[in-house]
């Protein structure tokens, strides 16, 4: 049996050196690096450190000809990217990545690096080798992208600041308490919604032995907020629809921005706390489309205003249809030309807090038709309203969603003579994008 190895004499590489072993019964013998690894077979990290057993990390990027730094994706992450990592050996837990800091190396090719570099806790990073004595490691990681991250909570923030907490990987599929609320996980970060949209967080990764080690680690990352967009038209028959004007309650007219509201003080928070965690994990959830996938649960915080109402910004109107009085101030009048509210450089969306709880949220809106026979007759219609089920309002991080509303002729098949009734507003379609994939729920399904 062996009690102890000591180091006879060290030539210049580690890989030259020779080792006296000692045994029970007091003899020595002397054996090269060769003859040890032969004795110790692939046990606990590798003797002889080699550049094939190091823990190296890459970025998934769909655009792999920009690798320069402030390019694709590590231009997204502002070149630099959190990670914890710890390995598995005997059921039991050891961290071996400690929320090391890693940054973008510009080269040919550019390489993701953390040698030499210093945790969040101010640590030295030293370079990390394979352990072929764990049965596998997972992997967590975050950027706070173009966001000053801040890692003392107690500091405070400034605007363009965003707290994170460290990662914890023994609270990854999350913690909840006997409601079933989640109240922590992985990791949080807390902040204003416009800096915590400045954020990515990636995929999980799960290497296990011999299906990965010694291979680059690759990790895929999303942004951390939700886009939102809303887009109207209308298909009323011989008018036009012009000066829509939106509620931000049941009673108050607010002005001609898109606006939705709700009850729910939350969903609409400008401040808060997003816990990320990690439901479905392990082997046997391997085949699930959520493997490894970050959630979130959101918590409204007291630094924050507690909004009920959310504006998406003007209307972009089209002209007049036929003999309407001229000027650029009518809805679109079919889907694949409504009009969108906000700004076109901004693809119509606005940053919300991802919030897998939902809520239902309502519209309501004020407008005015315009016959297109030239005669001038108009109708105002008064407080017409529709609403967004919380189904479709289960916000995922990383995730846009377009809600396309549409105003219509109801007057052919009923008896009302109230005009928002005759031709009331109805949620017709959402689209929901993940990427590069792409689902619409057209209104038969809503």
């Amino acid at each position: 049996m062996l009690l102890a190895g000591m180091l006879l004499w060290n030539a210049s590489t580690f890989a030259q050196s020779k080792w006296v072993i000692r045994f029970n019964d007091d003899s020595e013998k002397e054996f090269d690096i060769e003859n040890i690894r032969e004795m110790f077979p692939r046990e606990g990290t590798p003797i002889n450190p080699t550049e094939s057993s190091k823990i190296v990390f890459t970025v998934h990027d769909d655009t792999p000809q920009t690798r320069s730094a402030g390019a694709g994706m590590q231009g997204k992450l502002n070149n630099h990217f959190v990670v914890e990592g710890v390995k598995y050996a005997d059921s039991k837990q050891s961290v071996v990545f400690d929320d090391y800091y890693v940054k973008y190396v510009d080269g040919m090719p550019g390489i993701w690096d953390y040698v030499g570099l210093t945790n969040i806790y101010d640590w030295s990073q030293p370079i990390k080798y394979w352990d072929d004595s764990s049965e596998r490691y997972n992997f967590i990681a975050y950027s706070t992208g173009d966001a000053m991250a801040v890692y003392n909570e107690a500091a405070g923030l400034s605007d363009g600041q965003v707290y994170v907490s460290p990662i914890d990987a023994s609270k990854m599929n999350g913690v909840v308490d006997e409601k079933g609320k989640i109240t922590d996980g992985a990791f949080t970060m807390k902040g204003k919604t416009e800096d915590l949209a400045k954020a990515y967080v990636a995929d999980a990764k799960t290497v296990y032995k011999g299906n990965g080690y010694g291979k680059e680690v690759e990790l895929s990352f999303h942004p951390l907020s939700t886009q939102l967009r809303l887009a109207f038209y209308e298909t009323i028959p011989g008018y036009s629809v012009r000066d829509l004007k939106f509620y931000e309650n049941d009673e108050t007219v607010a002005d001609g921005e898109a606006r939705l509201y709700t009850d729910n003080t939350e969903i609409f928070s400008d401040y808060g706390k997003y816990i990320v965690y990690y439901p479905t994990t392990g082997t046997i959830n391997q085949g699930s489309a959520d493997y490894n996938k970050p959630h979130i649960a959101f918590v409204a915080d007291t630094n924050g205003t507690a909004e009920t109402n959310k504006a998406f910004g003007a209307l972009n109107y089209s002209t007049k249809e036929h003999y309407e009085p001229n000027g650029q101030y009518y809805l679109g009048r079919s889907s694949s030309s409504a009009s969108f509210a906000g700004k076109p450089s901004d693809s119509y969306f606005v940053s919300v807090n991802p919030n897998e709880a939902g809520a239902t949220l309502n519209i309501k809106v004020d407008y005015t038709l315009v016959a297109t026979d030239g005669s001038g007759e108009i109708i105002n219609v008064k407080g017409a309203k529709a609403q967004v089920p919380v189904r479709y309002t289960s916000w995922q991080p990383g995730y846009s969603y377009t809600y396309l509303f549409k105003i219509y002729d109801l007057s052919w098949g009923g008896t009302s003579m109230n005009p928002e009734e005759m031709f009331p507003i109805t949620l017709d379609a959402v689209v929901i994008d993940k990427e590069q994939s792409s689902v619409v729920i057209v209104n038969s399904e809503l």
